[in-house]
């Protein structure tokens, strides 16, 4: 909500992206690790203009095992996205200058 991408999901998924897209993004520019990487990826392409599909699956709740999603990764998540969405809201142009070429 605070990024306003039309995605239901910015960290799950399969998702193709363009060779042409891949080409007009400032790939180098990108600073964001672990899962927070998607939302940068899903923000820079909807920046760029990209086309977007969803198809929707039914996720099977794990039985066994542990997350993955550290405490780090989550606070990074929610601190980057605030960052983001606040820089979309008081300059909605700074992030296309730095993400799209």
């Amino acid at each position: 909500m605070a990024l306003r991408i039309p995605l239901n999901d910015l960290t799950g998924g399969f998702r193709i992206y363009s060779t042409s897209l891949l080409n007009s993004l400032r790939l180098k520019e990108m600073t964001a690790t672990g899962y927070c990487f998607q939302i940068e990826m899903a923000m820079a392409a909807d920046l760029a203009g990209a086309r977007k599909r969803q198809v929707p699956i039914t996720f099977v709740e794990r039985v066994n095992g542990v997350s993955k999603m550290s405490r780090a990764i989550v606070i990074e998540a929610l601190w980057q996205t605030t960052l983001w969405g606040l820089t979309r809201t008081l300059r909605p142009n700074a992030d296309k200058l730095h993400y799209v070429k």
